[in-house]
């Protein structure tokens, strides 16, 4: 149902014709809710198969984390028998098919490596022993997964008598938790806490405590409540936009502690005709997305499906698919300037479609994805595209091929807005082929580049410009390209990475050796500093520091800054900052950045894995 969250409550047959209708205009009526499901929910985004909401009450969570994953089947486990029969059949009224409930206690739930995602909200303090209630919901979650809590805080602000211990709830047999408590609970129970932060800032606990003293612990003068409601509500969300430091709840997310499992060996071929056999046609447009698409061809091959990659002559791509072994069709080549691209897509996507009537896929995947949304959508039988993009500035191109495309899979920091069906994961492009079940760098290798073992070297990647996105980057001046390069000259050695001609003054330095072995390259520098948003995220998931300098920035080079400082970025006009920044990090030892680089891995995903998932479970089947 569209409208308000848990407007779901409006087809409750356990509540009154007034209450009903009353949701239904609404939604849920309780303004603590709402601000829960403010915070709460946006620590749920991913793709996930299967979801746990342990102590669902009446069912409002399940309901909106159904409907925000609809590939998801949701579980909500209550242990009132009345509030699972009630929620049942409202989710059969609503038409929510992935969601069911079901009775049980969450400390002696019998689940096993089961659910993606586990949710529970305001649910420990009603348990004696909170910590096996967390090792319960530890033993539901597969390896990985995720776990998202949400708590009352220990004490709450009130405006004329400072903080206060929480409110005295019946059935509640703490008032709440510290932000520091719950962490070191988490922990103890088998948790690795990824994140947490307190939750209810000024407004919002203002608000509540308004709804308490109208209706006490035991939701009474429900009348004049429904009056004050909607006041309470804008009110309210206003707060949404605050971080506070301190708050009347606490939200922490959690992954298992215990070691990642070993990579999982490729499955043995299926014999032609398996019904669970497909076809799938993987389009090239840039040699970022020969790395990016290798491991899946090769997995997908080694599961029995057919894989056919089309490609277009850019840069380095198709030197790249020939060094990796991968057998291509070329359909175009790249042209440069507005008019070119033109040209260049109007050519490429009838020779797409007809390499479509002969393979006949079942799906379609790409980076960016114009040529694959826009044939896919011009096919009589419409081919599901399946776009993976990072990007979020974009924008031309992001609104013609989004509502076209089957799916648009991004990562879960992505920062634009995404009509349709929209995934995300907890990765970054880059996680498809330099996660540690991908590679492992060999220094052996730099010898091919012409680098001696230990010595030490920064790499420096300068960037043509020329996608269409590229527009509103101005780029490093020939000056400021050469200076940099002197700076760093003085710390060691400098190779030069880039996509167009350097002057005669930087050629010598220019990169050489197998360009299908960069990584190992970017794996021993010391330090990468460019344009390159791309190269600048590979060294950060490598444990390589990297200062980016670029006009626009990215949602996942954002997040590789904020979570875990391994990535700086930098505005031309910010070059002198950027300088002072490259001197900063050349004096912090190697161990801080694999430290960084640990923890980004204990949040992040092998991506490769996720995408074999993702095509298994949608378009595996009968054809």
């Amino acid at each position: 149902m569209r409208g308000f969250p848990g407007r779901e409550l409006s087809l409750d047959p356990g509540r009154s014709k007034f209450e009903r209708l009353y949701a239904n205009l609404l939604g849920a009526p309780a303004n603590g809710l709402r601000i829960r499901l403010r915070r709460v929910l946006p620590a749920t985004a991913g793709s996930y198969r299967t979801i746990l909401d342990a102590g669902c009450g009446s069912g409002v969570f399940s309901f909106e984390l159904a409907k925000r994953h609809p590939e998801a089947q949701v579980t909500g486990v209550e242990l009132e028998p009345d509030l699972v029969a009630r929620a049942n059949e409202i989710a059969r009224r609503a038409h929510l098919a992935n969601c069911r409930f079901q009775q049980g206690d969450v400390t002696k739930l019998d689940f096993e490596d089961e659910f993606d995602l586990v949710v529970s909200v305001d649910n420990f303090e009603h348990v004696e022993d909170d910590i096996a209630a967390m090792r319960t919901l530890l033993r539901a979650l597969r390896p990985g997964g995720r776990l998202v809590a949400h708590v009352p805080g220990y004490e709450r602000r009130w405006l004329l008598f400072g903080r206060r211990v929480n409110f005295d709830v019946p059935g509640h047999v703490r008032p709440g938790y510290r932000a520091d408590q719950l962490v070191a609970k988490l922990q103890e129970a088998g948790f690795h806490v990824t994140t947490h932060q307190y939750t209810y800032g000024a407004i919002e606990t203002l608000t509540n405590n308004i709804s308490y003293l109208i209706t006490g612990a035991d939701q009474r003068r429900k009348v004049q409540y429904a009056a004050v409601f909607p006041v309470l509500l804008a009110v309210s969300w206003l707060g949404k936009f605050s971080r506070p430091k301190w708050g009347a709840g606490v939200l922490a997310v959690a992954r298992p502690a215990r070691p990642r499992p070993a990579p999982r060996p490729p499955a043995k071929p299926q014999a032609t005709g398996s019904p669970d056999r497909m076809r799938v046609l993987i389009d090239i447009l840039h040699p970022a997305h020969v790395h990016f698409f290798r491991n899946f061809y090769a997995e997908m091959e080694a599961r029995g499906h057919e894989v056919r990659i089309t490609a277009r002559d850019k840069d380095r791509s198709v030197d790249l698919l020939r060094a990796f072994g991968l057998p291509y069709e070329q359909i175009s080549r790249q042209k440069s300037g507005t008019g070119g691209l033109a040209v260049e897509m109007a050519q490429r996507t009838p020779r797409l479609m007809k390499v479509m009537r002969s393979f006949r896929p079942d799906a379609m995947t790409g980076i960016m994805g114009p040529s694959i949304a826009l044939a896919g959508a011009l096919r009589v039988r419409r081919v599901p595209a399946v776009v993976f993009y990072d990007t979020e500035f974009a924008v031309q191109t992001n609104r013609i091929v989004y509502p076209l495309a089957y799916s648009v899979c991004t990562p879960d920091c992505y920062q634009g807005a995404v009509p349709g069906r929209h995934l995300t994961y907890a990765g970054y492009h880059e996680l498809a082929y330099l996660h540690p079940n991908r590679f492992r760098p060999d220094p052996a290798v730099l010898a091919e580049f012409g680098v001696s073992p230990g010595e030490p070297y920064s790499i420096v990647r300068f960037v043509s410009w020329q996608a269409v996105h590229d527009r509103r980057e101005r780029g490093l001046s020939a000056k400021q390209k050469r200076h940099l390069v002197e700076v760093l000259q003085r710390r060691g050695r400098v190779l030069v990475s880039s996509e167009g001609p350097l002057t005669p003054d930087l050629a010598d330095l220019a990169v050489s050796g197998p360009v299908e072995q960069i990584h190992h390259l970017i794996a021993h520098a010391r330090l990468v500093v460019g344009e390159s948003a791309t190269m600048s995220s590979e060294a950060a998931v490598l444990g390589v520091p990297a200062v980016f300098i670029a006009t626009t920035g990215r949602g996942y080079t954002d997040d590789e800054e904020r979570r875990y400082g391994l990535v700086r970025h930098f505005t031309e006009d910010q070059y002198d900052m950027a300088l002072s920044a490259i001197e900063e990090i050349l004096t912090e030892p190697a161990s801080a950045w694999q430290e960084a680089r640990q923890r980004l891995l204990d949040e992040k995903i092998d991506v490769t894995a996720w995408m074999v998932d993702y095509f298994e479970a949608s378009f595996a089947g009968p054809r």
